[in-house]
């Protein structure tokens, strides 16, 4: 019998090229929007799509730079684009407001490449926000004003080329959701879709 420690759950995300304005357009509303809502507790996280959340479980011995290092995915999913969509408002904490990928053959198959990794039982997010969903849509006219406006200066971010697969340890506080690995897939290609019309 085996008595090798392992520890809490790790999850995957997929992250844009941190030098795309992309990323820093999207990461600067991240920062930002909370404060349309205001008396709320709103954690800052990074611009990503989870992969899979809080499956990989790892030996105490077992260096998380060097597991993700030897792990390859399919050149089909190395190869993916990512369009993101529109605003969404779910009910859990963690899907409050967010925007939706399309879920392309190629993004739903590295999910799945990394839901086979999993070492262990996930942990679903079944946390309810304080704030109601009628909140969230009273002023989503507001949040779709600061989207349009953060990126008029910013053309670029429209589209982006890269991203990095972050090993991240979500059994750890919020604030503490930094990357312990990185995997880079420079090749994935990145298109954030245009809402509605832009006058100019």
């Amino acid at each position: 019998m085996s008595t090798t420690m392992r520890s809490e759950g790790y999850s995957l995300w997929l992250v844009p090229s941190f030098s795309s304005a992309l990323y820093t357009t999207i990461q600067s509303l991240i920062n930002t929007i909370p404060s349309t809502y205001p008396d709320t507790n709103t954690p800052t996280f990074n611009p990503h799509i989870t992969l899979t959340a809080g499956t990989i479980h790892l030996d105490h011995d077992q260096d998380p730079a060097e597991w993700l290092a030897h792990t390859t995915f399919s050149a089909a999913q190395q190869n993916l684009k990512v369009t993101i969509n529109e605003l969404h408002v779910g009910e859990i904490f963690f899907q409050k407001l967010i925007m939706l990928c399309e879920k392309t053959d190629e993004l739903l198959g590295l999910a799945k490449e990394c839901r086979k990794l999993a070492t262990g039982e996930g942990e679903e997010d079944v946390e309810s926000s304080d704030l109601p969903q009628s909140d969230v849509q009273a002023v989503l006219g507001q949040v779709k004003a600061d989207i349009w406006e953060a990126r008029r200066p910013n053309p670029d971010s429209t589209t982006a080329k890269g991203a990095e697969i972050w090993l991240v340890p979500t059994f750890t506080t919020i604030e503490d959701w930094t990357p312990v690995a990185t995997k880079e897939l420079p090749d994935v290609e990145w298109t954030w879709a245009t809402w509605g019309r832009i006058d100019h």
